[in-house]
């Protein structure tokens, strides 16, 4: 039995842990930042988690029409490669749609499209209301391993070849060591369902194709008057914990302009020259993890000539 002083001490400690945590929200509150696609660039490979407010996290540009009507063909076409689920994920995909449900806007409505859309799998169906590709990360005894996903619009790399394998087989082809894998498995174990967290990552591509499936490398012919049609992609990637299955649901939207428009935009400047010190930041493994190896040089003159224009 627990002397009365004693109880009382673990209560007011109880107490005092409740009230710092309910302060860390409060501080956390003011601290929320949120996603605005091409008004800055992402330092590649590093994480660069940040807050964003769990009532506004899901973003929605004019595009997403079209957007919808694309997951649908291919929802409609090629299903069995754009969704993939383990059996036991269905009760974490039923938590997530109604984790959503709160969020989304009146245009997420799904047309008619001759697609039964009240027998697909819950995170299907979910992913069918938003523009982003949903995913579902589980832990397990070797990690985080992607047990579910609704990906429509991945960029140079296939749901398949990711499915069902824990972050540390998922990140292969990224060059990372094994430091920066366990620190990103920490990440994970360390999510709280109050608090999602974002952050952005970018790529070149020669054309404005939503669905990239397979890795490519740019022409090393390409010269420097070219460059203003090349594409700049962004993805805003947002991690949330969730309160019931502890699974975690990974989302990914991405938003395509050309790379020419950068400098359009009112700090075109600024961006053009932080996207060149971050290309010029790439070691030679992540600039061939890039697709830039052959056009490196020429790209890192058309933006000087650009920023310096």
């Amino acid at each position: 039995m627990v002397p009365k002083a004693q109880e009382v001490g673990i209560n007011m400690a109880r107490q005092s842990l409740i009230i710092n945590r309910q302060l860390d929200a409060e501080n956390t509150l003011k601290m929320f930042s949120s996603f605005k696609p091409f008004t800055e660039v992402a330092a590649p490979f590093s994480i660069g988690l940040k807050p964003v407010d769990p009532a506004r996290w899901l973003y929605t540009n004019p595009e997403f029409q079209s957007y919808q009507k694309q997951k649908l063909e291919l929802y409609k076409s090629s299903f069995d490669a754009v969704f993939m689920a383990t059996k036991d994920s269905a009760e974490a995909q039923a938590e997530i749609e109604a984790y959503l449900s709160p969020v989304l806007e009146e245009s997420s409505i799904i047309p008619e499209s001759g697609l039964d859309v009240a027998t697909l799998p819950p995170l299907a169906r979910a992913a069918l209301k938003v523009q982003d590709d949903l995913i579902i990360m589980r832990r397990k005894s070797d990690g985080w391993n992607l047990v579910a996903g609704s990906v429509c619009f991945p960029a140079h790399w296939n749901l398949s070849e990711k499915f069902n394998r824990p972050l540390e087989s998922i990140h292969g082809p990224v060059p990372m060591d094994k430091k920066m894998h366990q620190r990103i498995n920490r990440i994970f174990d360390s999510l709280q369902p109050s608090i999602p967290v974002w952050r952005e990552n970018w790529s070149l591509d020669s054309d404005d194709e939503l669905r990239k499936e397979k890795s490519e490398h740019m022409s090393k012919h390409k010269a420097q008057s070219e460059f203003a049609r090349f594409y700049f992609r962004t993805e805003y990637q947002t991690l949330h914990k969730m309160p019931v299955s502890g699974d975690v649901l990974f989302t990914i939207g991405t938003y395509i302009t050309h790379l020419d428009d950068l400098k359009q935009l009112h700090n075109g400047q600024q961006m053009l020259q932080r996207f060149k010190g971050q290309v010029e930041s790439l070691s030679a493994d992540e600039v061939d993890y890039k697709g830039m190896t052959h056009c490196y040089q020429s790209l890192i003159d058309w933006l000087t000539t650009e920023i310096e224009s």
